[in-house]
């Protein structure tokens, strides 16, 4: 737990670091004239990934090291891979959507509009980062998912996570806490955040999903 928690801070200080340092990255790549290359997101080959290859994918995320290979099995057959080019939407406030979203590479941005429609970021997750666990409860989004360059999401839709949490309950305790776990991070940032003197009006990090 003491690795896992050391690792999520090395993570976020990278993820600060980057927005801190956004503006002169941005002016150094184009003084150096670094264009973007357009990314294309080929969804037929999403749709077609195999459950081996999803299984490879939990199992090479720390959250999962504790899971035996029929566990990450039954994970696998329950759940889905997505992809999503920059700027595309995952999900828009007000959305109904129950599904619980992990990471598999790339960022995203957590955002709401103020009453000028302008874009306000909330929270920037990464490879790893999950989002959302309020949304199962809750079934609809309270903020805005949107992809901040080329990013791939494992997602588990609630109606597969009830069964499989009838069909094995200990799998089950194990994902929730999991989940647990996550929200409690989203938590202590958010509390860390005040101490900051941040103000973020009526939201705050639990709405992230």
């Amino acid at each position: 737990f003491t690795a896992y928690r050391n690792i999520q801070k090395y993570w976020e200080k990278l993820v600060d670091f980057t927005l801190e340092n956004k503006k002169e990255m941005r002016r150094i790549m184009e003084e150096k004239k670094l264009f973007k290359v357009e990314v294309t997101v080929d969804k037929e080959h999403y749709e077609k990934i195999s459950l081996k290859e999803k299984k490879e994918t939990l199992k090479r995320m720390i959250e999962f090291k504790d899971f035996s290979e029929e566990e990450l099995e039954k994970i696998a057959r329950i759940s889905a891979v997505k992809a999503y080019k920059e700027d595309d939407i995952i999900f828009k406030e007000g959305d109904e959507d129950s599904s619980f979203y992990i990471i598999i590479r790339g960022c995203l941005r957590i955002i709401k509009y103020n009453e000028r429609n302008e874009e306000i970021v909330l929270a920037d997750i990464c490879t790893g980062g999950f989002l959302g666990e309020t949304a199962i409860v809750n079934e609809k989004h309270r903020v805005n998912a949107v992809a901040s360059e080329f990013v791939e999401l494992l997602f588990l839709e609630q109606k597969n996570l009830e069964l499989l949490i009838k069909e094995d309950p200990n799998l089950g305790n194990k994902l929730l806490l999991v989940f647990l776990e996550k929200l409690s991070l989203k938590l202590d940032k958010t509390n860390r955040l005040f101490q900051m003197n941040y103000t973020l009006g009526s939201s705050s990090l639990l709405d992230m999903d």
